[in-house]
């Protein structure tokens, strides 16, 4: 049996509240009070195609989706993905003041997979009310930053620990040290070539 997850009662639909992997709908989301600071300081929620994606789960995942129909890759469920500290983010031409965001939690805490869906792209989670950069409309700067953040993704690991800290009544964690794995092929991002 499902219970609410989310404490906004927004997840109350078929999964009441949960991602395919189990894994509470609003965990992982992009904040539009983030937007506005500047700061995504998170890992980040994301859906990647079926064809990515195998029978399998990893923590933080609990599970895989049931209808696990096309899933025919190598990622299981609650993958850790992320930009190694290697790659200058300066250097991939981000233009938008998103995708300079988004990048740059993608590398100090990364994304974790949470459901499947479509062929090709990937999807982000972001809060339902974000409105700050104009993040509900079509923005051809950011679908190019974004399709440029895809391709440097790669599988990680964290390391055993991360630092936690009390900072103004709220526990705050450090960036992660994320142990980037090899890419399937040189050059490839682990997601394939479209965004």
């Amino acid at each position: 049996r499902y219970q609410i997850s989310d404490p906004r009662y927004e997840g109350t639909g078929y999964a009441n509240g949960t991602t395919a992997s189990m894994i509470p709908v609003y965990a992982g989301n992009v904040t539009n009070q983030e937007l506005l600071s500047g700061t995504i300081p998170h890992a980040m929620k994301i859906a990647i195609p079926r064809a990515a994606l195998n029978t399998s789960f990893v923590y933080p995942a609990t599970a895989f989706d049931y209808v696990s129909t096309g899933y025919a890759g190598n990622l299981p469920m609650g993958s850790r993905l992320a930009i190694p500290r290697s790659v200058s983010l300066s250097s991939l031409g981000l233009v938008s003041p998103v995708g300079q965001m988004i990048a740059a939690a993608a590398q100090n805490y990364g994304f974790i997979v949470v459901d499947g869906g479509g062929s090709t792209g990937v999807t982000i989670g972001i809060e339902r009310a974000a409105t700050a950069y104009g993040i509900t409309d079509y923005d051809y700067n950011l679908i190019d930053d974004l399709n440029k953040i895809k391709q440097q993704l790669r599988t990680v690991t964290l390391s055993p620990a991360s630092t936690k800290f009390q900072l103004n009544g709220r526990i705050q964690v450090s960036p992660v040290s994320l142990n980037v794995h090899a890419a399937p092929s040189a050059g490839s991002s682990v997601l394939g070539t479209q965004a």
